[in-house]
């Protein structure tokens, strides 16, 4: 498990997401708040609450809290069927 510093930004190309879900999160069950990587996991979250669950085309995950989860997964099917990947 590695805590990374504030302020670290992680960043998934769109080609590289298998899917985006909508969920609650509890921070002790991803390592607590902040950045963590755990293994295969990556998790950037603020408190308990609305996240998104990212599963990536490698079979890792990256967890993040949003305000709006269900905005962030209809964004990403909106970028997914523009094509639009950076």
């Amino acid at each position: 498990r590695t805590l990374l510093l504030p302020g670290v930004l992680v960043r998934v190309p769109l080609d590289d997401i298998d899917d985006v879900e909508a969920g609650t999160v509890h921070p002790r069950r991803w390592g607590g708040t902040g950045c963590v990587v755990d293994g295969s996991v990556t998790s950037v979250l603020r408190a308990e609450g609305g996240a998104v669950l990212v599963p990536r085309t490698d079979g890792s995950q990256v967890i993040v809290s949003v305000d709006r989860p269900d905005e962030a997964v209809e964004t990403f099917a909106a970028l997914r069927a523009g094509g639009s990947a950076s």
